[in-house]
């Protein structure tokens, strides 16, 4: 039985409470990876919780806090010899400090991050477009690419929708928060907006709603009852989408997403399959005009065939075997 250390990032609590990204994927990796019969400990922030039981409390969550990054990675430095009891180590962390301290780690980058954080060391990438951007930083090596994969019997289908549409992230610029907002006083539509704060103020008036940051069964909630999610993340030009876990969380649900052509969206959802790919607001305007054209169950399936956290630890499987017989990269 192959002994896996996943390392989470030195933020938040794996899973999260309410927002955190990376924190989930790597919570529903290691439960990919214990039904598949592996043996996985995680190394997390305080407070969090293993599927195999198997926790290492590394640091207390100190999302945004000054020198957070170095402390955990001291602290990672002081299980070295624990860490050298495991076949692979699986580094998700953003700081990466794993790569000096076992022989077989593999990095996962969930954003731009540079590669020389991990000595250029076995980096994969959780989309196209980020390891695309990786290579020319990675010593021109190719990067392989594992998407991110979700329990989709926690987003459970609902064909029968509503007629307010969801813009559910970050309430940012970069995210696309008020290109959301204005799109929704512009045709009137009944928009609910839910998320962490961000500088775009929200206000419930007329048919807006903002419900702020929201729990796991609230999100899912909005999500089967969306006509559709409006995610208009990076239109302003300053932000390239590294993943958009969101888009699969919705379309999981059976609910479209109506996007904008920037980093991995692409990748992602199927245009007039899945929702809508738009490169300016005319195009989102007769997005939401013809989304009544999308069939929910496509949105479904596409998530099913695609982006399960069982196709996202099988593949990853397939990377710590490489590591394994002794195929670096």
């Amino acid at each position: 039985m192959m002994k896996v250390a996943i390392v989470s990032t030195e933020a938040l609590i794996t899973p999260p409470q309410k927002y955190g990204g990376i924190e989930q994927v790597v919570y529903d990796l290691c439960k990919g990876l214990v039904e598949l019969g592996f043996d996985v400990t995680l190394f997390a922030c305080e407070g969090s919780k293993s599927p195999s039981g198997k926790l290492v409390e590394v640091i207390p969550e100190g999302w945004g806090k000054a020198g957070q990054l170095e402390e955990f990675g001291r602290r990672m430095f002081n299980l070295k010899s624990f860490l050298e009891e495991f076949d692979v180590v699986h580094d998700n962390s953003h700081w990466k400090p794993c790569w000096g301290l076992h022989r077989r780690v593999l990095n996962t980058m969930h954003w731009k991050q540079h590669p020389s954080q991990c000595n250029y060391k076995n980096v994969t990438a959780i989309s196209e477009l980020i390891a695309k951007w990786l290579k020319p930083h990675n010593l021109g090596k190719d990067v392989p690419v594992v998407h991110n994969g979700i329990d989709i019997t926690k987003y459970e289908f609902k064909a029968e929708k509503g007629e307010r549409y969801l813009f559910l992230s970050r309430i940012s610029a970069y995210k696309g928060a008020d290109i959301a907002l204005l799109l929704a006083k512009k045709l009137d539509l009944p928009m609910d907006f839910a998320g962490l704060g961000g500088e775009i103020q929200i206000r419930n008036e007329g048919n807006i709603r903002c419900y702020g940051e929201v729990s796991l069964k609230e999100k899912i909630t909005l999500y089967q009852n969306a006509r559709a999610l409006i995610f208009p993340t990076g239109a302003h030009g300053d932000w390239e989408e590294p993943f958009g876990l969101v888009a699969i969380e919705a379309m999981s649900c059976g609910t479209p997403v109506i996007t904008w052509n920037s980093g991995a969206m692409p990748e992602i959802v199927k245009n007039s399959e899945t929702g809508f790919i738009c490169n300016s607001m005319e195009e989102m305007e007769e997005a939401v005009k013809r989304i009544g054209e999308i069939k929910p169950l496509n949105c479904r399936r596409v998530v099913e065939e695609n982006f399960t956290y069982q196709a996202m630890a099988k593949k990853y499987i397939t990377l710590y075997n490489r590591l394994l017989g002794g195929n670096f990269w």
